[in-house]
């Protein structure tokens, strides 16, 4: 294609984009301003409907409004209440309201007697009551001394049963049948002579110890005996004040239920007398709520047929205002519909234009070159990367901005999934498949495009990092690019190719590898000769393998 037909391809290009570029900028600013009037339209269209929305709604109230004023009237009943009627419940009212004031007052002044009489007979019980138990206390104290008295003249009647049990031999004044020897005080030999152990001067002191002791009991005898008497006495007041005490509770409780009774006939004719005063004020006030409401309803009726007919004119305006605004709205949408679809045609146009400059000019042209060649790279060694691991690697090769070109490595993973992998986290195996995969692409893509006829290929080490499989795939594909094919690939247009796409006398006729040592005797047989290269004394000897060349 000649260089000034590009040349006038991109001008026009670049012209047609600029002026499709204004056009949309005009059509941009047009859509612009009619979107706003659209949307201002489109809130007074809104509101328009809110508004005929609710005149509608006060229309439809405003019927039921009359249809139910008209049903009512239609349902009151024919026999009103009369003004005569109304005065004669009021003068029934008026009595029934002092008969209950009656009855109030009444019931004011029974309760006040009542109260006062009921006040001084709790009054008196109450003294009974305070007498009761203070005859109580006093019957408890004469009963502790009464206890007193007895413990002592119990007490005093053992010490006399002790003296005439100690002298027991000497009642009487002289002995007993027995013949008393000792003095029962001291246990002394009792004398004849004038001595205060003598028979009579003990005789004289058991008297005395025994007058001693009888008068003891006597006294206690007396004390006990008063302190009977007044326990008899306090407790005979006690039952005094008992049976006074109960008969004060039951008279009280007499004059309660007396006084409950007559409140309690008071109260009914009160409720009696409010009963039939609200009896009375209920008739009242529905006659005159009738006779008020049959008038209301009357004027209502007038009052809502006016309403009616307003609010009718009122919706028919709503209507006709809200008809021609959306009328308007629609005619605007179809224009700014008509607006968004010219601009987004001039937008594509240009953009289209735009991406045909750049493709035109020079820059465009070296990029479709280079991507074209770049893909047709990773096709070639992709192939060869494919007989190095058996069909595990992938490598991807893209054209990035700036003419950058971005490698992307993958690895089928014992699942069947492919594991996208950076060049850098590959192992050294891998890494060294892909380079020699690349390295091999890229000698056959420069020999293709450029028309070249090499019949010699060198390899410098490379089979560094592989494992004894990996050296043997290499070697395998070493021999298979001298005299055979490449399974599976195909070239460019999609036919099937050969590892060495140059056959007969252009076929690769050499491929000497060089190797610091050879990594493995499975490699021998992928090659026709081994040479060695020794260093002695400063000189290097190569050692041709004869057998190779005779055979």
């Amino acid at each position: 294609v000649p260089l000034e037909l590009w040349q006038s391809a991109a001008s026009t290009a670049r012209s047609k984009a600029r002026s499709l570029f204004a056009d949309a900028s005009k059509y941009q600013a047009m859509h612009s301003m009619r979107a706003k009037d659209v949307d201002t339209l489109s809130r007074k269209v809104d509101l328009s409907k809110n508004e005929l929305d609710a005149r509608l709604s006060n229309l439809e109230k405003k019927r039921k409004e009359l249809y139910q004023t008209t049903s009512h009237i239609e349902t009151l009943p024919t026999d009103t209440v009369s003004s005569e009627d109304i005065s004669s419940l009021r003068e029934e009212m008026k009595n029934a309201e002092e008969e209950l004031m009656d009855l109030e007052s009444e019931l004011g002044k029974e309760s006040e007697q009542k109260a006062i009489e009921l006040r001084n007979l709790q009054a008196k019980a109450d003294i009974c009551h305070n007498s009761t138990k203070n005859a109580r206390d006093a019957l408890i104290r004469s009963e502790r001394v009464f206890d007193r008295a007895e413990n002592s003249l119990l007490n005093a009647k053992d010490i006399l049963q002790q003296v005439e049990l100690k002298w027991k031999g000497f009642r009487g004044g002289k002995s007993s049948t027995f013949e008393q020897h000792t003095c029962p005080t001291c246990k002394q030999p009792i004398g004849h002579n004038d001595d205060d152990h003598s028979h009579a001067n003990l005789i004289l002191t058991m008297k005395k110890e025994v007058d001693v002791a009888i008068a003891k009991v006597n006294e206690k005898e007396d004390e006990y005996e008063r302190a009977l008497s007044d326990k008899e006495s306090f407790s005979n007041m006690l039952k005094d004040r008992e049976r006074e005490s109960r008969e004060r509770h039951d008279s009280l409780v007499e004059v309660k239920a007396k006084w409950m009774v007559q409140i309690e006939q008071l109260n009914n004719s009160v409720i009696a007398s409010r009963k039939k005063q609200i009896e009375i004020t209920k008739t009242l006030s529905e006659a005159a709520t009738k006779q008020r409401e049959v008038e209301a309803i009357l004027s209502q009726k007038v009052v809502a047929s006016v309403e009616m007919e307003r609010f009718e004119e009122s919706h028919a305006a709503a209507q006709k205002a809200y008809e021609d605004l959306n009328a308007e709205l629609k005619r605007n949408n179809s224009y700014l519909k008509e607006l968004i679809s010219k601009e987004e045609t001039a937008k594509n146009d240009s953009t289209m234009m735009s991406a045909l400059s750049e493709i035109f000019g020079s820059k465009g042209v070296q990029t479709f070159v280079l991507q074209n060649a770049v893909f047709a790279l990773q096709l070639s060694s992709q192939r060869y990367l494919d007989e190095l691991s058996d069909g595990t690697q992938r490598l991807e090769l893209s054209l990035e901005a700036g003419d950058r070109i971005f490698r992307k490595a993958a690895v089928l993973g014992q699942d069947g999934q492919w594991m996208q992998r950076p060049l850098s986290a590959l192992s050294g195996g891998q890494w060294r498949r892909c380079s020699l995969a690349l390295t091999l692409g890229f000698a056959e893509l420069v020999a293709r495009r450029g028309r070249l006829r090499p019949s010699l290929l060198v390899l410098d080490e490379p089979l560094t990092h592989l494992d004894a499989t990996g050296r043997s795939y290499v070697g395998s594909l070493l021999r298979r690019m001298l005299c055979g094919r490449l399974s599976g690939s195909h070239d460019d247009d999609g036919e099937e190719m050969n590892i060495n796409r140059l056959c007969s006398s252009e076929r690769l006729s050499t491929i000497l590898v060089i190797l610091q040592d050879l990594a493995a005797e499975e490699l021998e047989e992928a090659f026709d000769r081994i040479d060695e290269v020794k260093k002695e004394n400063g000189e290097s000897l190569v050692h041709i393998d004869a057998d190779s060349i005779q055979s």
